[in-house]
Parts: structure tokens; sequence; C-alpha cells
């Protein structure tokens, strides 16, 4: 991916520092956080609508969160433990969503 990144950059003749500021890092990383609260939210709500989606509904939360925490790693924008945190952080901001929703439409 990273390679990707500095090919796009020497195409559109963009810096690559306007693209990833080196040394710039955030803890905890907002993408991987979004990713899993909305991914699963979004899941856990069509679940809920047709309960045949429950199998794939998981793993394609589980699959997209973990491809945006991994890209994030790979461009350099993140290290592993900010991804991580990230992970837990929307892990908890899902768990209490799903207790929410659990109480406006029941499975």
């Amino acid at each position: 991916m990273r390679a990707i990144t500095v090919l796009g950059s020497e195409l559109f003749l963009v810096p690559l520092a306007a693209i990833v500021p080196p040394g710039i890092f955030s803890f905890p990383s907002g993408h991987a956080m979004a990713s899993v609260a909305i991914y699963g939210i979004l899941f856990a709500v069509l679940t809920r609508l047709h309960p045949g989606f429950r199998r794939w509904g998981y793993l394609g939360s589980i699959l997209v969160a973990a491809l945006i925490g991994g890209s994030r790693v790979v461009l350099g924008v993140h290290r592993a433990t900010d991804v991580i945190a990230g992970f837990v952080a929307g892990g908890a901001v899902l768990a209490l969503s799903i207790l929410a929703l659990d109480r406006r439409l029941p499975a």
C-alpha cells in the first residue's frame, strides 16, 4: 500500500509529506474506532431486520474493520497500538449501542 501512496503522490505531483505527514500519530486511531462502531452497528441492525443475514453480517463487519485498521498501519499513519486501541474504543461504543438497540428493536 505504501508503494501505491508513493506512486500516487508522484503521479499527481503532490508531495508525499502532504499526504502522510512524517511523525504524526494519533492515539487511538479514529478510523479504526469509527469502522468498528459504524459497521458494527450497521450490521447489528441488518441482522435484526433480516435474521438470515446474521453470519455474513458479523463476518463482513469484522472484515471491513480489519481492512481499514490494517490499511492505517500499512500506510504508516498509525502504529499498531493506535489501531488496536481504536478497535477497543470502537468496541465499547458498539457494545453500548447494541444494548440501546436491544431496548428499541429486540432480536
